[in-house]
């Protein structure tokens, strides 16, 4: 799906590039690891040659600053609900004046869990926050999160990693269950050869198809780079680019949200969006502040078929303060 694999081998390679003085062995490995992490297909012009001192750090600090919810939403999203809390090693949701445990695999399954042993950033480093709304049918969906960034200065891959799950709530019982919790890696970053990597999905709430219930749109964005050998055969990397998916919708049927192809690239004029949770801006913005000094995808070099569709309201504010300070 992106950068960092899903598949063992492949994140046994990254594992390398996410460690402090990995860069001198990834130059040797990468184009296994670009293949493994989902970058064919994508294509640039230009060319980063590997060395290029890029400043990352953003004017509005650090990523992991809260981001507010959109007041303009439709549907009641609250983040006061819930809140995810930890005992050992077991995940604690609390509402009201309940404590209420939940199986740990719904966050973290086993095989991903032993996959990511070794790598520098961990996908599953959850947010306490939770983001609620309704479904429909008097229960809730539950919307946790989760983000890790290298520190400052610890490698040259300043990667970033994290997951998104959604859950099931019944007021009446009390009870949880999964809604949506294999969406895997849902946004991260990575840097090689001077050339920054980033995937960030954004979520929709809305009933798409008019049974009543709440359905999730995903749209996904990428910042992709492209690793070639020129004439004089040393390796180069161009990009990176901009690319945003069509939506794709996630239909509340049978208890779960399940993905339904008929419904890709169906985007409401009026749409209520989930808060970013934890974050202030996503990898992509992160990437796109780097390179073009701006929020605003018009400006970032792009390489979507269908254009820009959809800029979720935390950008649009992050593009008014931005041209604010001009």
């Amino acid at each position: 799906m992106q950068f960092i694999p899903n598949d063992r081998k492949g994140r046994e390679r990254c594992k390398r590039l996410t460690q402090k003085g990995g860069h001198a062995y990834a130059m040797a490995i990468m184009k296994a690891v670009l293949f493994s992490c989902g970058l064919l297909g994508l294509f640039v012009l230009s060319v980063v040659p590997d060395g290029l001192a890029i400043q990352v750090d953003s004017p509005l600090g650090s990523p992991e600053v809260m981001q507010q919810g959109n007041e303009a939403s439709k549907l009641s999203v609250s983040t006061k609900e819930f809140i995810l809390g930890t005992k050992g090693q077991q995940y604690l949701i609390h509402w009201q004046k309940r404590i209420i445990p939940i199986p740990r695999k719904w966050l973290i399954a086993l095989k991903d869990e032993q996959d990511e042993e070794g790598e520098g950033v961990s996908a599953f480093s959850y947010d306490r926050d939770i983001t609620s709304f309704p479904i429909g049918n008097g229960e809730l969906g539950l919307h946790l999160s989760s983000f890790d960034a290298m520190a400052p200065g610890s490698g040259s891959a300043q990667a970033a990693a994290g997951r998104d799950v959604f859950l099931v709530f019944n007021p009446k019982t009390s009870a949880f269950r999964p809604g949506l919790i294999n969406l895997g890696r849902t946004k991260g970053r990575l840097r090689y050869l001077g050339c920054f990597s980033a995937v960030a999905s954004h979520f929709i709430i809305e009933d798409i198809n008019g049974d009543g219930l709440t359905d999730i749109g995903t749209v996904e964005e990428r910042m992709m780079c492209k690793e070639y050998t020129n004439d004089q055969g040393v390796d180069v990397v161009a990009g990176p680019f901009y690319r945003q998916d069509l939506i794709k919708w996630h239909l509340f049927h049978k208890g779960q949200w399940r993905y339904d192809e008929q419904y890709d690239g169906r985007l409401l004029e009026q749409v209520t969006e989930l808060p970013l949770i934890g974050i202030a801006f996503s990898p992509v913005d992160f990437v796109g502040e780097v390179y073009w000094q701006s929020y605003d995808p018009r400006v970032w070099r792009s390489r979507s078929p269908q254009g820009v569709l959809y800029v979720p309201a935390y950008r649009k504010e992050l593009i008014r303060q931005h041209e604010q300070k001009r």
